[in-house]
């Protein structure tokens, strides 16, 4: 296991200059998922508590800030915050399943999109359709690599980490494909389902037949939204941590504190923060801008998945008889 996690692998069997190349991608991904999430948190705040929208910077400074201390104060805080996160986003996806039981109706909503040109049943807007969805479909896995940037974190990396991946997948393949049948399979339907910001708002609205209450049930997203840019800002931290240690980035980008690195953690927070500035301020001239930092988030995702699926490959083949304590149960 190694803690610099893709671009390792790249670097190991592909050279330096793709290694790099997979790192540098891998942070890009990392700081503008965790910037993108806070950007919506700061959206939802204001809208809900009915501040004005040009105040959505100070809950930017909140959700950094906090997120800033929680890394800082490393060990059992860090993991504990993690872990209690995730099982309220469990909780709140799982009360939404169960809640949904009640309007369940596939023929009814998930099927009441008449074909486009081009398109039938399955597809409705064409074949092609399939591929302009597929950055939305990352979505559902993004920032499952951050799993072996974690090595130096827990006990046991060479048992832990292939557990954690396995079970990781699982989660998030169950949980996914529930998201988009069940949601897809209840009033306002699949049509308005498909165009829809927020979802799981959506539903739970449906769920508790309350369609003038969906801003409030929108609070209930938000524990989703900043466990996920909580766990991309640890994922920057410890890759560009590891880069700087392996001489890709300045030294000083290295330097620690308690056994946390606090200078990445700063570095990627700034420019996270200025990603969010031109967002905000120059997208208002520039709406296209938004678009673009978004596909380029998803774009460095899948380039970073394509090479880390080519050294494996490589790995495989090349070293075959190289001495591992975990083989993939696909093979």
């Amino acid at each position: 296991p190694f803690s610099g996690g893709a671009y390792g692998y790249a670097r190991a069997t592909m050279g330096r200059t793709v290694g790099y190349c997979v790192g540098i991608a891998e942070s890009i991904e990392y700081i503008f998922a965790a910037s993108g999430g806070i950007l919506v948190i700061g959206g939802l705040m204001t809208t809900l508590i009915g501040m004005h929208h040009q105040t959505e910077p100070i809950w930017w400074f909140c959700c950094y800030t906090i997120a800033i201390f929680i890394n800082l104060c490393g060990g059992s805080v860090l993991w504990s915050s993690f872990i209690v996160s995730t099982f309220l986003c469990l909780i709140i996806l799982f009360m939404t399943y169960f809640g949904a039981i009640k309007y369940w109706d596939t023929s009814e909503y998930a099927f009441n999109i008449q074909p486009q040109l081009n398109g039938n049943l399955w597809f409705i807007y064409g074949a092609d359709s399939v591929f302009r969805s597929v950055p939305g479909a990352i979505w559902f896995f993004l920032g499952i690599e951050l799993i072996p940037i974690t090595a130096e974190e827990v006990f046991k990396p060479k048992k832990a980490l292939p557990f954690g991946f396995i079970s990781t997948q699982i989660v998030c393949t169950i949980c996914s494909f529930s998201t988009l049948i069940i949601v897809s399979s209840i009033p306002p339907g699949i049509a308005q389902f498909s165009i829809n910001f927020m979802p799981i708002s959506e539903s739970l609205a449906t769920i508790f037949s309350s369609q003038d209450s969906i801003r409030l049930f929108s609070i209930l997203t938000i524990p989703c939204i900043l466990t996920s840019a909580f766990c991309s800002i640890f994922g920057y931290t410890r890759q560009i941590f590891a880069m700087s240690r392996s001489g890709y980035l300045p030294a000083f980008l290295s330097l620690t504190y308690n056994q946390v690195p606090w200078a990445a953690l700063l570095f990627g927070t700034i420019i996270g923060i200025i990603s969010l500035v031109l967002l905000k301020f120059v997208g208002a001239i520039l709406p296209e801008l938004g678009s673009a930092f978004l596909n380029l988030s998803i774009l460095t995702a899948l380039f970073s998945y394509i090479i880390q699926m080519i050294s494996y490959l490589i790995l495989k083949f090349k070293y075959p008889s190289i001495r591992r304590k975990f083989k993939s149960p696909l093979h």
